[in-house]
């Protein structure tokens, strides 16, 4: 499916526009700040549902704005915009009947048109990778995010409330009769801190009283002590003289023994013994080494088994272009990184995905066209015929290759008369006229 024909009033910088394209690709051309973004934008805004509605979609000084595109098999989309934020939206199959749920419609017919494949060239490697993820349907990272959100925040809920409980059943039973304000109390506490301020006093004294008490029977016991160890001194003395004069005539009678002999023995039975060791330690570790060697053997088998159970889900999914995969760290295309192909293979990965999420209306908007020299045009233009889908790309300049060109609001009066004409009042869809 494609689009036949846009209309658009008021619509950010656009005044009054009228479309027809003729052919897969759409050059909208002009100088800058003319309305070529509002023509793509009002596209988007149309077909892509709220999300994609700026928060001025009028242009300035404007009362009512709106869209209107037809597809090829006669559907009509109409979206109005007003200064408050306000709109409708309708659609009408072919013969005039108003679809119930249109923006659900649409959402089941548009895919993504917020997706521009020089932007996706663009993007780190990860958000690359996460785009295509969703595209093949194997992303469930925001749904699994939005569950443990509610999971954390409901065990917060559940830990607060468990917390009231225990203090509500700390508290003791209401008494029948109770006043329900507090008596005050103050007289008697000034009267009870007066009393305790001098029973502490007293007690003060009387402590102290008593500390004297115990320090002078401790004195009088060390007195006592100090006239027993006295006396046990001079007996030790007597034992220690009598002691060494004993030792001196044992030490006088006796010769020096030779070390050195069994100090050789013992060193040589050191050096056997640290043999010993080496040897103990030399087999342990290699069977260690053993262990961890067949402990990594298993886990390269693992990763292996793994590489190999995410190469055939990826080959199990349908990739828009031979060749595309990704991993953790990105999108890669023929084995290698994505960031490391050309520019024109980084293009056409970039618009086979970008077609790839508009399964039945095949309607591509590419921003910043400025930037896609004539090879990668024609190839665009090229991709969009055999995939039968619709490319509109916005282009800075009015070269032959424009097939809609924009100046103040306006599709310029010497625009190419097959495909685009002069803008026209709008009109209910289904009305003739």
């Amino acid at each position: 499916m494609h689009i036949t024909e846009l209309r658009a009033e008021n619509v950010k910088r656009l005044v009054a526009v009228s479309v027809k394209p003729d052919g897969s690709l759409v050059v909208v051309g002009g100088r800058n700040g003319q309305g070529k973004t509002s023509l793509l934008d009002s596209i988007a805004m149309a077909l892509g549902g709220k999300d994609l509605v700026p928060a001025e979609p009028l242009r300035r000084g404007a009362s009512k704005g709106e869209v209107c595109v037809t597809l090829d098999d006669g559907t009509v989309i109409k979206r109005t915009f007003t200064p408050a934020g306000g709109g409708t939206l309708a659609v009408t199959n072919k013969d005039g009947a108003k679809y119930g749920s249109p923006q659900k419609m649409l959402d089941g017919l548009v895919g993504k048109l917020s997706f521009d494949p020089l932007a996706f060239s663009r993007m780190d490697p990860k958000a690359q990778a996460e785009t295509v993820r969703e595209l093949v349907g194997l992303d469930l990272s925001a749904i699994e995010a939005k569950r443990q959100a509610a999971y954390d925040k409901r065990t917060d809920i559940n830990r607060e409330a468990k917390r009231i409980e225990g203090a509500l059943a700390k508290l003791p039973p209401s008494v029948e009769g109770a006043p329900t304000a507090e008596v005050s109390i103050h007289d008697l506490s000034a009267e009870l801190s007066t009393r305790r301020q001098h029973n502490a006093k007293r007690a003060t004294m009387a402590s102290g009283l008593e500390q004297l008490r115990k320090s002078a029977v401790s004195y009088k016991e060390k007195i006592a002590k100090f006239e027993s160890d006295l006396e046990m001194v001079r007996h030790e003395l007597d034992h220690v003289t009598a002691t060494g004069r004993s030792l001196s005539a044992e030490l006088a009678a006796t010769s020096e023994a030779n070390e050195a002999e069994v100090l050789k023995q013992i060193e040589d039975v050191q050096n056997i013994n640290a043999a010993a060791r080496h040897a103990i330690e030399r087999r342990k570790l290699a069977a260690e080494l053993a262990e961890q060697t067949a402990k990594s053997d298993a886990l390269t088998d693992e990763i292996s088994a793994a590489e190999d159970h995410k190469r055939e889900k990826l080959e199990a999914c349908k990739m828009p272009i031979d060749g595309l995969a990704f991993d953790e760290s990105g999108v890669t295309l023929a084995g290698l990184p994505l960031a490391q192909a050309s520019s024109a293979e980084q293009l056409r990965a970039s618009v086979a995905i970008g077609l790839a999420m508009h399964p039945k209306l095949k309607v591509l908007l590419v921003r910043d066209g400025s930037l896609l020299d004539e090879q990668s045009l024609a190839m665009v233009a090229e991709m969009a015929s055999l995939a039968e889908a619709q490319v509109w790309v916005e282009r800075v300049g009015k070269g032959d290759e424009c097939t809609v060109v924009i100046e103040d609001g306006h599709v310029v009066s010497d625009a190419k008369p097959a495909r685009v004409q002069a803008a026209l009042p709008m009109r209910e869809p289904g009305a003739e006229g």
